[in-house]
């Protein structure tokens, strides 16, 4: 069974994403740092990531070219506070599949999830 990581330094958003990404099709696993996210994914078959651009030990998008060198199979969805265009240009130059941002639509984002295992399983 495929897993989900959801990366959040906010334990309540990382609840309500856990509860929004529910599913019997997919793991899903929940971190609250950069750190405990590159032990998971060592550990657990990752196919999609939804990282938060505000984590306290690092910054998504290093995240991101972390886990994406280690394992280029992953699609990553990053999910934040900041609205900002320059936040946004930065994380799409580290091929992202979709940018969200909080506070999230629990409908779009189960959806966006659920493309993005299919998507990692068609491969």
């Amino acid at each position: 069974m495929p897993s989900v990581l959801l990366v959040d330094s906010d334990r309540e958003m990382l609840e309500e994403m856990r509860q929004a990404c529910l599913s019997d099709r997919w793991h899903t696993v929940a971190v609250n740092s950069g750190r405990a996210a590159l032990d998971v994914t060592a550990r657990h078959s990752v196919k999609v990531a939804l990282v938060s651009m505000e984590l306290v030990d690092t910054d998504g998008v290093y995240l991101i070219a972390k886990l994406r060198n280690l394992y280029p199979g992953i699609n990553f969805i990053v999910v934040t506070s900041d609205y900002r265009e320059e936040t946004e240009r930065e994380a799409r130059k580290a091929e992202i599949l979709t940018y969200l941002t909080k506070p999230l639509d629990h409908r779009l984002l189960r959806r966006v999830v659920q493309r993005a295992v299919e998507e990692r399983e068609e491969k």
